[in-house]
């Protein structure tokens, strides 16, 4: 998983084997440690609509599963789901380079 935040944006990157295991209904959770604190970056298969998790010890996405099945549906494709929310861009891509690895090329 790779989080990338700036510009009132922020972009999510998941591999084909991360987004088959949020399609289970289960939280994908990466910790991170920077200046000695661990921050958990996650993507949560829940709520209505694609949405920003900011709480204390946790960044990330709550992504439905509908919208996972769609940005799985989409396939080999750059530009995943994307959502305008409170005026910062939330998007959910497929990194293109785990197709092939995934044997789904």
């Amino acid at each position: 998983m790779n989080i990338r935040m700036g510009g009132g944006a922020v972009r999510c990157r998941i591999s084909c084997e991360e987004l088959e295991f949020l399609l289970t209904g289960k939280k994908l959770e990466e910790p991170l440690t920077l200046a000695g604190k661990t921050v958990l970056l996650t993507i949560d298969p829940a709520g209505e609509s694609l949405s920003l998790i900011y709480e204390e010890g946790r960044i990330g996405l709550k992504a439905p599963v509908n919208l996972l099945r769609e940005l799985d549906q989409k396939g080999r494709q750059k530009n995943g789901i994307a959502q305008e929310v409170g005026g910062a861009s939330l998007s959910l891509q497929v990194d293109l380079k785990t197709y092939a690895k995934a044997g789904r090329a």
